[in-house]
């Protein structure tokens, strides 16, 4: 690695991870992004969605990767009030802040299915309440 490159993590890291990498990196001139993939519920039906966190200039110059990686807008009618060129969140991909945003995002998107699941199956009960099953 050299001074002016882009590491992308498309893992699934935690964004304290990204923010301590990015720091580091930064002083040797590499830029960091991270990138959060969630489908959700939908994700088959209406693709999945690229969560970018990083510097703005490094995400201009992956926006073409991003365009190209992401799902696109498919056949689904567009939102209404949208006009003109597709703007990167309805072709599946958001620049969501700087370096450990991505990562943020998905984390809080991940969070909010699994408490929304646990609900679903009981899990909206006190943990009093379930403990006491005589």
């Amino acid at each position: 690695m050299e001074e002016g490159d882009i590491i992308i993590d498309g893992g699934n890291s935690n964004y304290r991870d990204d923010v301590r990498r990015a720091a580091k990196l930064k002083e040797q001139g590499i830029r960091y992004v991270d990138i959060g993939t969630s489908g959700g519920v939908f994700g088959l039906e209406r693709g999945y969605c690229l969560m970018v966190g990083g510097p703005d200039e490094a995400v201009t110059i992956i926006d073409p990767l991003l365009k190209t990686i992401a799902p696109g807008a498919g056949d689904i009618e567009r939102t209404p009030g949208r006009s003109g060129e597709l703007a990167p969140e309805e072709q599946g991909y958001l620049h969501c802040g700087t370096s450990g945003a991505g990562h943020f995002v998905k984390d809080g998107a991940q969070r909010h299915r699994i408490r929304d699941h646990g609900r679903l199956c009981g899990g909206s009960q006190r943990p009093a309440q379930r403990r006491r099953r005589y």
